[in-house]
C-alpha cells in the first residue's frame, strides 16, 4: 500500500514537471510569435518609408530644375524701372565742385588775355561826377570823379587819362584839344564788365576864360575835355559841359555866372557831349 502511493505521488511530480516545462515551451514561442511579427511590421514600414521619401526627393529636384531662373530672365519693364532709378540717381548727385583759382590758372588767363587779338576796340563808356568847385580873383578851381567803365568782353590794359579844363566859345566847335591834356591816372588793367573811377582836380586862369556876354551878366561855360588811350584802345576823346542843374529837363545845365563874390560855387551837374561821328576816307 505505501509503494503505491509513492508510485503515484511520483507521477503527479512529474505530471506536474511537464505541464511546467509545457507552459515554458507555450510561452517561448508566444514571445517568439511576437518579436516575429514586430520584426514584420518594422521590415513592412520601413520598406513603405523609403520610396515615398526617395518620390519626394525627386519631385521637389524636378521642380526646382522646371522653375525659371530669375538671373537669366528679366522682365524687361523690370529692366526699365532699373535703369530709370539709376538715372535719377545719377541726376540727383550733386554738381561736382568747380576747380579752384591757382596762381597758375591765373597766369594763363592773363597770358591768353594778352594774346588774343580783338576784332574791334573795347568799349569804353564815362560818366562825370562833380564833387565841388570854387572861384578866386585869380583862379577856377574844380574837382570831379571821372568813372570809366568798360563795356566789352574783353580786358583793356595800360590805360592812360589825360583832362583839361577850358570854357565854351561862341561861335567856335569846342572840340577837344588835340593834345595837351594834364595825366590825372594810369589803370593798369580794366576787366571785361568792370568800372573804376578816377578822381582830379583841376583850375583854370579867370585871365583866360572866354566869357559870353548875356546882358549884362558875364557867363563861363567850363568844359572837361578828356582822353584815354591804352593796349588796343586808340586814342578817344570825349568832351563834358558843366553849369548849374537846369528845372526842368535832366540834360541840360545852365551857364555860370561871374558876378558874384568869390567863394564856393553851388552844386554842378556834368553832361557829356556827343560828338560827331567822323567817316573813314
Amino acid at each position: 500500500m505505501t509503494a503505491s502511493l509513492e508510485t503515484v505521488g511520483a507521477m503527479a511530480l512529474r505530471n506536474q514537471t511537464y505541464v511546467g516545462l509545457g507552459i515554458m515551451g507555450l510561452l517561448a514561442l508566444m514571445l517568439a510569435g511576437l518579436y516575429w511579427r514586430r520584426r514584420r511590421i518594422e521590415a513592412a514600414e520601413s520598406a513603405t518609408d523609403g520610396p515615398s521619401l526617395a518620390y519626394g526627393v525627386h519631385r521637389i529636384i524636378r521642380e526646382r530644375d522646371s522653375a525659371p531662373d530669375d538671373s537669366s530672365e528679366v522682365p524687361t519693364e523690370h529692366v526699365a524701372e532699373q535703369a530709370g532709378d539709376e538715372a535719377q540717381a545719377e541726376a540727383s548727385d550733386p554738381a561736382p565742385d568747380p576747380a579752384p583759382v591757382t596762381a597758375d590758372t591765373a597766369k594763363s588767363r592773363r597770358d591768353r588775355e594778352t594774346i588774343a587779338v580783338p576784332t574791334e576796340p573795347p568799349r569804353i563808356d564815362l560818366a562825370l561826377e562833380i564833387t565841388g568847385a570854387t572861384r578866386s580873383v585869380m583862379m577856377f578851381t574844380i574837382n570831379f570823379r571821372l568813372e570809366i567803365s568798360n563795356r566789352s568782353d574783353g580786358a583793356v590794359r595800360d590805360l592812360s587819362v589825360a583832362a583839361q579844363l577850358a570854357s565854351a566859345q561862341r561861335g567856335a566847335s569846342n572840340a577837344p584839344p588835340i593834345a595837351g591834356g594834364q595825366p590825372i591816372g594810369e589803370i593798369d588793367r580794366l576787366g571785361p564788365q568792370q568800372s573804376r573811377r578816377v578822381p582830379g582836380t583841376l583850375q583854370v586862369p579867370i585871365a583866360d576864360i572866354n566869357l559870353i556876354q548875356q546882358g549884362a551878366k558875364p557867363l563861363f561855360i567850363p568844359l572837361l575835355h578828356f582822353t584815354l588811350e591804352g593796349a588796343g584802345l586808340p586814342a578817344m576823346n570825349r568832351t563834358f559841359v558843366v553849369g548849374t542843374p537846369s528845372e526842368t529837363s535832366q540834360t541840360r545845365v545852365h551857364p555860370l555866372t561871374l558876378d558874384g563874390p568869390p567863394g564856393g560855387l553851388p552844386m554842378l551837374r556834368a553832361q557829356m557831349i556827343k560828338q560827331p561821328e567822323v567817316e573813314e576816307a
